[in-house]
């Protein structure tokens, strides 16, 4: 019952914010083309597009950089094996005794070959690096999460994108749509045309005027039904799909947009990643810094001779410490330094750029989405004063009261008034999306909403 209604109020919070995408009925399969829904396109994105697993890749490389800095908290473990023969005097008498195969009566004068066959393994253990491993692996964290906050500011921004070439193919049907009624008008106008002249109550020039608007309303057709199929491939290309890829996409309801005014500002993807980007090049300060301190390691060998001429063996080991301290190093240590603390300046004036260039695309955002809200509300009104006018100019026109250039501004003007109120509706959602991605909220918004409202209700239940 608890997770019943946790679905519940998840479903009813997002509901509020997208109502009217809720109201999209869900894909039906279909023998011919399929149809997406807003959620399958960004779904299909985030699975396909090359951006997506670019940002992946880079998740992956970050991760394994991070597990070599890791390593060096590790002892090393190495193995080797050897076999040699020699005749030299040194080289044999140093095979001979790790071989314990030393007699009295060998003259080293004249020595005769010597095999060994040297089997080892080694452990060698950092004590002291001058903090360096800390730092690199701290370095190297920094890069891990700022990868992965990279990875979700470009899925955010493929959501935003699938979202705006979805619906500029909403757009593009819906002028359409009003170019299609512009030539039925048209041609319904040029018949009645056609009939006053018939009877002797209208110039052939009237005729010729009322065909030669028909024509351009034609290419208007032409223009949006090839515009709309350039929106189409755009969305393919967007989703990462190749061109003969075919499917259509479901209608969203463009009447009405939900409302963000009071939505809560996240912090952004770029933001987080911006301060991780801090921290990796404060650490990489530590990691030059670790140059004016000494490197102290632990070692130990184990050693196994054997020799086949000499039929003799022997088990040794050695152990040990080993100090390095770098005393002159020609100033490069205090160079390195100088470098990542410049790095560390750039990664902070970056930091407060991208901060106020974020606040300015917020404030876009937002203004954007107000001015398109208002679009939507005054070309709403026109198209009711358009299609009034042209309904009343129609009937006068069929009764010789108005002449063909009131008919073909009276049609031109309905038909303009749809076309910006359909690029107003569309441009709302648009703005909506950018606004979405503005606030940083989640790249899944559009998908779990989708997801959401589909899920069986309490009473459904």
């Amino acid at each position: 019952m608890a997770l019943t209604g946790m679905r519940a109020f998840h479903g009813l919070i997002l509901g509020v914010f997208l109502s009217p995408f809720a109201k999209t009925p869900p894909a039906v399969a279909s023998d011919a083309t399929p149809k997406w829904s807003l959620s399958t396109a960004i779904d299909e994105a985030l699975r396909r597009s090359p951006s997506a697993h670019l940002a992946e890749a880079r998740v992956e490389s970050a991760r394994s950089s991070l597990d070599q800095a890791r390593a060096a908290f590790w002892p090393q473990l190495s193995v080797g094996l050897q076999y040699s023969v020699t005749n030299n005097s040194a080289m044999a008498f140093g095979a001979i005794l790790n071989q314990e195969a030393f007699r009295p009566d060998l003259n080293f004068n004249d020595v005769s070959s010597v095999d060994d066959l040297n089997a080892s393994a080694t452990v060698r253990v950092p004590l002291f690096t001058g903090f360096s491993r800390f730092a690199q692996r701290d370095a190297a964290d920094a890069a891990t999460q700022m990868a992965r906050l990279d990875q979700q500011a470009v899925q955010r921004t493929l959501v935003f994108e699938v979202a705006r070439a979805y619906f500029t193919v909403l757009k593009a049907r819906a002028f359409i749509e009003a170019a299609s009624a512009g030539v039925k008008a048209f041609d319904h106008n040029l018949e009645i045309a056609q009939q006053r002249f018939a009877q002797g109550t209208l110039l052939k020039q009237a005729i010729l005027d009322v065909e030669l608007r028909r024509f351009r309303a034609l290419e208007d057709l032409s223009r949006a039904t090839h515009a709309e199929a350039l929106a189409r491939e755009g969305l393919k290309s967007v989703i990462g799909l190749e061109s003969s890829v075919e499917f259509d996409i479901e209608p969203l309801d463009l009447e009405s947009a939900p409302d963000l005014a009071e939505a809560a500002q996240r912090e952004r993807p770029e933001l987080a990643a911006s301060a991780r980007a801090i921290d990796q090049a404060d650490a990489g300060v530590r990691v030059a810094k670790g140059g004016y301190w000494p490197q102290l390691g632990a070692f130990a060998s184990l050693m196994f001779d054997h020799g086949f001429i000499e039929n003799g063996h022997k088990l040794s080991y050695l152990a040990g410490v080993d100090l390095r301290w770098s005393i002159w190093d020609g100033l490069l240590t205090k160079a390195r330094v100088s470098a990542a603390e410049a790095q560390v300046n750039r990664a902070q004036a970056q930091a407060a750029g991208l901060r106020i260039a974020l606040n300015l695309e917020l404030e876009q955002a937002r203004i954007r989405l107000r001015e398109a809200k208002e679009r939507v509300a005054v070309t709403g009104q026109a198209i009711v004063v358009a299609t009034e006018s042209a309904h009343l100019t129609r009937a006068r026109f069929e009764e010789g009261l108005a002449i063909a250039s009131q008919i073909i501004d009276a049609e031109t003007e309905l038909t303009a008034a749809q076309v910006r109120n359909a690029e107003a509706k569309a441009d709302l959602h648009i703005a909506l999306a950018a606004l979405v991605r503005a606030l940083g909220l989640p790249s899944t918004f559009y998908v779990q909403a989708d997801r959401a409202m589909k899920e069986p209700t309490n009473d459904e239940q």
